[in-house]
Formats: structure tokens, C-alpha cells, sequence
């Protein structure tokens, strides 16, 4: 049989495999100790001590050879071993030490039936007895298959016969994640479509936390030189990892909101992609791209905590921006040339530090609306759909046309705007409109008028009339086809009323909108903020959105059904005071009685993890069916883990476009980019800072100076001195103004 190029032949003296080569020549000999030796020429090795491999011509056999010697010696005479060795006590040692195929094999090398069951093969090879190794049979010439296994490890420790097989340790990292459920072929088709320029692809779909098949929200738009990030719970580097994405082509990361499974994996993201622009910049030598966030309120403050308290060195430059809604009636920069002038200087992105590296800032409202009503106004929200209350929204990103990445063109660029969603923390949705493309360009017709390939063709494109050579002019309209149809995608967060957004949204070619809970769970849907399938649908409807892509769902409906605290596994929440649920010792009310099941982490893997998995897909359809019957099609997909969705260009105008309704204001407007300060004048002002801090009394107060509300501001020092002439040498302001501490 032939074994990896290698010719080998049983042995008839020792039982184990002899590999023939033309040369070295190799002899393989066991012992009674069951050890492999090898013993031919003069070799320098010929004093090593028995059981140690000897090569004549001083060629060394190949580890995967050595390891088919060892084993096949130690198997051919450990059974051997054993009768020869035990006393009367054989069948127990046969029976505990050995398995049934080792039984089998041993008679078969002597030449005996090998068939029964196991006491049948004892009591055969107790009645043969323990014989000379040298006499055994040969054994027979091994299978194609048997050629074909890998042999074990040198190094592996014998194995315990005695000892239990180890149940296989389940991770998430190890699990299967869950499969998409979709509600039709339709969906599909385009879905899986070849990549063109907009790609989302979820990297983590469960609610509140992880599951063994599903991570916490974050979800990435793949465009062509770059991704944008949606959310970052924790684990989101592992799936970014797991996924066909570079986390380094990451530049810009929204954060819908401030709960811990949408932002609790940013502090580590931000490192690694510093320590990877870092290393780009050491390589090739050019500055790194900044990376910018943007987030609701406090996301400034979070930021500024993990990478101050971690001590962080960043390697890129880092620009954080809060929508803040003042409510002053003063319209943001975002608003392009309807911006109003007052508001540039508090807009201004302030360094954090004095390498000049972290950039704070806000953005306010295009509108100059202030802040959306709180979650708990019923009334308000109502009169924001009755059209009587203006709700506030920002464009946090527009490209400028003709950008390097070549997403824009004389129609403009890429515009990414927000809106507030109705959640128990400021929750923001985001929209993402690409400008109408330019039509196909008929290169056959050119060439048919006397217009041969080159860089008129690129004129026509974009708009302009060119000459041939024998002096007629084409135009655009000649040679060039209608306008294509811009994307549009809207990308939400947690909500149970997205009125803020529907303006924006109309005619959205993909809508990613939470599924938390299904149609029979609407009001806990509504009390916690959530949606449930039926609510998706409905809004898909009203928006006439093409494609529904479902997330955020709740671990009731995934693997930690399987907890036994968790009495219903049909999608509700069972009886809070029955038997199901866990009660304290002391008394006869429940334990943890306010704790919420879909936030809790299951405490153990799934027995089997494929009937797990077949019972969670079957709880999805039941979502996936909810929403289609609410959107009225089956263009619905509920999302997995790594669930890449491609956003198709359609070539020809139809009612979902026409619902966008004129875009050109929206994508024709100027860059918006944040405005940084100067580092000049960054460390100017906190050196001033430094400088200001008054001298306080005799073991008094330290004075200090508040500063700016992003500044690096110096107080008094938290502890005075007994009896001092002076203040304390200055700790931090808290990021507002008048922020010093005691002296």
C-alpha cells in the first residue's frame, strides 16, 4: 500500500509496518518492552540506548514515519502483554483496559475469527493465551483508507485507558452560529448577488447578550475602499475576525445608543485599529486616516474614560461627535450652506489631550429642533406622527463629489444622516443615501459614430459633448442611458417608534429594524422599548421599504432557551410566579423576580446542539412569517451572525425609488466634516489653562479653572495640605465648566 509517496510491507518478525526505501534501508524490531528499535550499521548513533531509532547512511526517517513504527509495535503487542503479564484476574484487565476493536485486531494478527461481541473475544483470547512476539502472525496489508489517517503525535501522552472520555468543551467561539431564515426566494437572489459597492453584513444579532449561536449587536456596511461600523458590542473584534472583513479598513463607527451590548466592544476596537494605522504609518511612512465616531449624548465622555484611564497612546487621530440638540432654534453645521455662523465655534471639535491626537465635539440639528421628547411622553410622540411636533435631525456625513474612493460623481457623493428613535436612552437611527448614477454607456454606438475607446468616453459620462476626429459631435443623450437609481439604507437602532426616521427613510432599498419579541409580546415590546416582527413589518410598509432585514433578537427565541429557569420555549415568558422560576428559600415569592430573562446568559451549551438549532430556526420563521404578513410581501430576512447581505444597483426606476423622491438637495450639498482645532492652538489653550490655576489660602480651596466643556481643564487638588500657604497642584475638571477641585 502506498502511504504518503512511501511504500510499506508488514513485518513478519515484529508485527509492525517496515517503511522500503531504495535507500537507507530501515529495520524495525519490538522488544518485550514494546518499544520500537532499530539496529543497522555503523552508525554514530548505533550507542544510543535501546529503544531509540538507528538510521543507516545517516538519513534521517520522517517524523510521520516514526510515529507509524512506534504505534504499530505498541499496538502489536499490548494485548499480548496484558495476558502475559496479569494473573488470575485477566478477563477484568481485558475487559477495563481494552476496546473492542483492539481485541479484534489482536486476533486477527494471530490469525483467529475476530467476530461477537466483546466477552466472546476474551474468552477466545484467554483460551489462546500470551505468545512470543516474533511468532505472531503479520499483520494484514492495511486499506486505501487506513492509508490515508493521520497517525498521532509523537509527543501525546499514552492514552488513559481507565479514565472517562472528556466531553467536548463548548464555546462560542466553537458554536455554529445560527442560520438566516428567510421569508423567500426573491430576497435571496439579490441577497447573494456578486458585491456591488454596498454590502451589510451582521456581526452580532442577539439582544441584551450573547447566546452560543449569536453575539451582541454590531453590524458593518462594506463599501468599495472602506467599511463603516453600526454599533460595537463586546466580542466584536472576535466576529470581525471570524468575518471576510478587515477590521483595518474600518474609518467610521455610529453608535445607535449608549446600552452596554451596542458600545461595551468599542474601547478595545479603538486600540486595535490604533495599533494597526501605527504600525501602517511605521511600514509605508503616511499619516494615518482619523477614525471618527458618532454617537448620542455622553459617547464623548465614554470615549475620553476608556482610552484616559487605560492610558492609552493612540496612533491616529481620533474625532468623536455627540448629536446634541440644544434646542436654540440655531441650525447645525450639517446643514451645509444653511448652517448657521453662530453656532460654528461651540460646534468646534476641542483636543483632549496634548499630542493633539482625541478630538471632542457636537454636531447640532439641520433643523435647530431641540431634542426628541422623552421615551415615556406618549402625547408628545403622538403629535411628532400628527406632523404638530418637528422632531431634530443631523447629517453627520456627506462626500464631497468626485471623491478619491470613487463613490461620487456630478450627482454628488454618499450622505449619511440621523434621526431619534423612542427608546428608554436617546437612540438614534441612521440613513445612508447614495446620488443617482450616471446611465450605461454604449460603447458599441460610439465606435459605430467614429468615437474609438479612451478618456471621451468619460466625458460623455459625465455629462460633457465631445468631438470626433472627423468633426461630429455626440452627445451624452446619444450614447448614454437614463439615470440609474441611487441606494438608500436605513440602519436603526432599538425603538418602539421610529416617526423621526420615516421622513428620511421613504423608499429605502434595505431596512435593518430590530425584532426583539414577537406579535404576542407588544406590550413588553413597547413598556422596554423594543419592537416585536409585526412592528417591523408595519413600519417596512409605511416606508415602503424593498428589503426588511430582521436583528436583535431576543435569547428566548435562540439557544438559551435551553435554561431551566426559562419554563416556555414558544416566545413568552412563561409564568413568572409558577414552578418554573426559581424561588428563595425563606419565603414564597419569587427569587430575582424583576430580572429579564432576554438579557440573561444561558448557563449551559444545549445537550445537542443540532435539535437546539432546528428549535431556534423554527422560532425565528415564526417572527420571519409575523413580519411578512405585516409587510405585505415576503421580501424578509431574519439575520445571522456573519449574515452578508448585498445591496443590488438596479438599472431602471421603479415605485420603491420614486418613493425616495427628489434626493438632489440631499447629496449635492458640501462636505461635512467635523471642524478640529488647531493643534497650535490646542496646546496654547491648555497651557493657559495650566497657567490660570489661582493659589488658594492657607490649607484652603485650590481655585481651580473649569474650562472648556472637552478641554483638558485643571482644578485644585481634591486634598489640601494642613495648614498649607497654598492649593493643591491641580487634578482634572469633570468636562464641564467650573470643573476644579479643592484644594
Amino acid at each position: 500500500a502506498s502511504v504518503r509517496g512511501k511504500t510499506r510491507a508488514p513485518d513478519a518478525m515484529s508485527g509492525a509496518y517496515r517503511h522500503v526505501h531504495a535507500a537507507p534501508r530501515v529495520a524495525v524490531t519490538a522488544g518485550a518492552s514494546a518499544t520500537t528499535r532499530r539496529s543497522c550499521g555503523s552508525s554514530r548513533l548505533s550507542r544510543a540506548p535501546p529503544g531509540t531509532i538507528r538510521l543507516d547512511n545517516r538519513r534521517p526517517l520522517p517524523r510521520h514515519h516514526r510515529r507509524a513504527l512506534r504505534v504499530a509495535a505498541a499496538a502489536s503487542s499490548g494485548v499480548n502483554e496484558a495476558l502475559a503479564e496479569t494473573g488470575g484476574n485477566v478477563v477484568n484487565v481485558l475487559n477495563k483496559k481494552f476496546k473492542v476493536g483492539d481485541l479484534r485486531e489482536e486476533l486477527t494478527r494471530r490469525g483467529e475469527a475476530s467476530d461477537g461481541k466483546k466477552a466472546e473475544l476474551i474468552e477466545r483470547l484467554v483460551a489462546l493465551g500470551p505468545v512470543a512476539v516474533e511468532s505472531a502472525a503479520p499483520k494484514p496489508e492495511p486499506s486505501s483508507d487506513d492509508a490515508s489517517k493521520e497517525y498521532p503525535r509523537d509527543d501525546a501522552k499514552p492514552r488513559d485507558r481507565d479514565a472517562k472520555p472528556r466531553p467536548r468543551q463548548r464555546s462560542v467561539m466553537s458554536s455554529r452560529p445560527a442560520e438566516r431564515v428567510s421569508g423567500g426566494e426573491g430576497i435571496d437572489e439579490d441577497g447573494d448577488s456578486n458585491f456591488s459597492g454596498m454590502e451589510v453584513t451582521f456581526l452580532g444579532t442577539s439582544s441584551g447578550s450573547p447566546s452560543f449561536t449569536r453575539n451582541v449587536s454590531s453590524y458593518a456596511l462594506r463599501l468599495t475602499d472602506e467599511i463603516w461600523l453600526f454599533d460595537c458590542g463586546e466580542a466584536t473584534q472576535h466576529q470581525l475576525m471570524r468575518s471576510h472583513l478587515k477590521y483595518s479598513k474600518i474609518t467610521r463607527i455610529f453608535i445607535t445608543h449608549m446600552h452596554g451590548d451596542h458600545i461595551f466592544g468599542l474601547p478595545g476596537l479603538i486600540c486595535a485599529l490604533s495599533g494597526a494605522r501605527a504600525e501602517l504609518k511605521r511600514v509605508h511612512g503616511r499619516e494615518p486616516e482619523p477614525l471618527h465616531i458618532t454617537g448620542p449624548p455622553g459617547i464623548c465622555d465614554y470615549v475620553k474614560a476608556a482610552i484616559g484611564c487605560s492610558r492609552t497612546v493612540l496612533g491616529l487621530n481620533l474625532v468623536v461627535t455627540e448629536l446634541a440638540a440644544p434646542g436654540n432654534g440655531v441650525a447645525g453645521v450639517g446643514a451645509g450652506t444653511d448652517a448657521d455662523p453662530r453656532g460654528f465655534a461651540a460646534q468646534t471639535h476641542l483636543a483632549a489631550d496634548a499630542r493633539c491626537r482625541m478630538f471632542l465635539g457636537e454636531r447640532w440639528p439641520d433643523n435647530g429642533a431641540a431634542a426628541a421628547p422623552d421615551f415615556r411622553d406618549r402625547d408628545a410622540w403622538q403629535r411628532a406622527w400628527d406632523g404638530s411636533l418637528e422632531l431634530p435631525y443631523w447629517t453627520v456625513h456627506r462626500e464631497r463629489a468626485k471623491n478619491p474612493g470613487g463613490r461620487g460623481g456630478e450627482k454628488g457623493a454618499i450622505v449619511v444622516r440621523a434621526a431619534p428613535l423612542r427608546h428608554p436612552v436617546p437612540c438614534f437611527g441612521y440613513v445612508v443615501d447614495e446620488p443617482d448614477q450616471a446611465g450605461r454607456l454604449d460603447a458599441d454606438k460610439c465606435a459605430v459614430l467614429g468615437l474609438p475607446p479612451g478618456r471621451d468616453y468619460q466625458r460623455l459620462k459625465n455629462g460633457e459633448s465631445v468631438r470626433t476626429d472627423n468633426g461630429t459631435w455626440i452627445h451624452p443623450r446619444d450614447v448614454v442611458g437614463p439615470d440609474r437609481p441611487g441606494r438608500r439604507l436605513c440602519l436603526l437602532g432599538d425603538t418602539c417608534d421610529s416617526v423621526g426616521v420615516a421622513p428620511l427613510a421613504m423608499g429605502c432599498d434595505v431596512l435593518v429594524h430590530e425584532s426583539t419579541f414577537s406579535e404576542a409580546k407588544h406590550g413588553e415590546a413597547v413598556f422596554k422599548g423594543h419592537s416585536t416582527s409585526a412592528m417591523a413589518g408595519e413600519f417596512a410598509r409605511m416606508i415602503k421599504a424593498r428589503n426588511l432585514l430582521l436583528t436583535h433578537f431576543s435569547n428566548r427565541y435562540g439557544t438559551a432557551n435551553t435554561r431551566g429557569d426559562v419554563p416556555n420555549n414558544n416566545g413568552s415568558a412563561g409564568d413568572r410566579n409558577g414552578s418554573g422560576r426559581k424561588h428563595n428559600g425563606s419565603g414564597g415569592s419569587p427569587k430575582d423576580d424583576d430580572v429579564d430573562d432576554d438579557d440573561v446568559l444561558p448557563e449551559e451549551a444545549p445537550d445537542d446542539p443540532k435539535a437546539a438549532a432546528a428549535a431556534e430556526s423554527s422560532l425565528v420563521e415564526g417572527l420571519v412569517r409575523e413580519a411578512s404578513r405585516a409587510k405585505g410581501d415576503s421580501r424578509v430576512v431574519a439575520a445571522s451572525d456573519f449574515f452578508s447581505f448585498n445591496v443590488q444597483r438596479r438599472e431602471d426606476f421603479d415605485e420603491f425609488d420614486r418613493a425616495k423622491g427628489n434626493r438632489e438637495a440631499v447629496v449635492e450639498g458640501p462636505a461635512v466634516e467635523p471642524w478640529l482645532e488647531d493643534p497650535g492652538d490646542a496646546r496654547r489653550r491648555i497651557d493657559a489653562e495650566l497657567n490660570k490655576a489661582p493659589m488658594g489660602g492657607m490649607g484652603g480651596r485650590g481655585g481651580g479653572y473649569g474650562g472648556d466643556r472637552f478641554g483638558d481643564s485643571y482644578g485644585g487638588d481634591r486634598r489640601g495640605s494642613t495648614g498649607g500657604p497654598r492649593g493643591g497642584g491641580g487634578g482634572r475638571g469633570q468636562y464641564q465648566r467650573g470643573g476644579g477641585g479643592r484644594g
